[in-house]
């Protein structure tokens, strides 16, 4: 699966600070979870976009303000909906952000895990150690990234499996429907909204 990083620039402009007087309280992830909700549901009111990512309603207006701004977006009374500019970016990274699934392991002790899978993410991946650094700087501690080869998971650069002594996490990444080539990041939180948000980043900055 290709992909283009464009895509990615267009969602690190939208939660630019550039020009703003005062500190932006939403990220690439919020922006690209508020496109995944506008793909999910036809209308999406400015409550519902407050309680799914966790913003504030001034945050929210003006996300939905820069959304419109970049063509993505536009709201009537019903509430706000893609473009089709928005339908076919929203698409586009679906199809490389294809799965995600809320885990649970020893491996992550009391945290709460997020797991993304990158549709022919391999090629990007190096150690791993960038995949990490990004999904710290939505808090995580945890991080595992993951390549599925030759029907196992292995870490990056390995050739053996990575989860033998972890076989809790096999069915719940078995359900990302991996194929060869793929990676999974797995990133942790104190809540599942912050493991959530942390995998999102990891995985989004891997394809800029």
């Amino acid at each position: 699966m290709t992909h283009n990083p464009e895509h990615v620039k267009q969602l690190e402009d939208i939660a630019s600070a550039k020009g703003q007087t005062r500190p932006l309280t939403f990220g690439v992830p919020h922006v690209f979870k508020a496109l995944q909700l506008l793909q999910q549901d036809r209308f999406v009111s400015r409550n519902s976009f407050c309680g799914a990512l966790h913003l504030g309603e001034g945050a929210v207006k003006t996300m939905i303000r820069r959304l419109k701004a970049h063509g993505l977006a536009d709201s009537i009374r019903s509430g706000t909906h893609l473009t089709p500019d928005g339908t076919v970016l929203a698409r586009s990274l679906a199809a490389v952000i294809s799965c995600e699934v809320p885990v649970k392991s020893a491996i992550l002790g009391d945290l709460h895990g997020h797991a993304v899978l990158v549709r022919g993410g391999a090629s990007l991946v190096r150690t791993g150690i960038e995949q990490r650094d990004f999904a710290i700087m939505y808090g995580a501690s945890v991080v595992l990234t993951l390549v599925f080869c030759n029907g196992n998971f292995s870490f990056p650069g390995e050739q053996t499996g990575a989860l033998e002594l972890h076989a809790g996490l096999h069915h719940a990444l078995g359900s990302l429907g991996p194929q060869e080539g793929d990676v999974v990041i797995i990133a942790s939180g104190p809540d599942p909204f912050a493991a959530e948000l942390a995998a999102k980043n990891s995985a989004l900055r891997t394809l800029a």
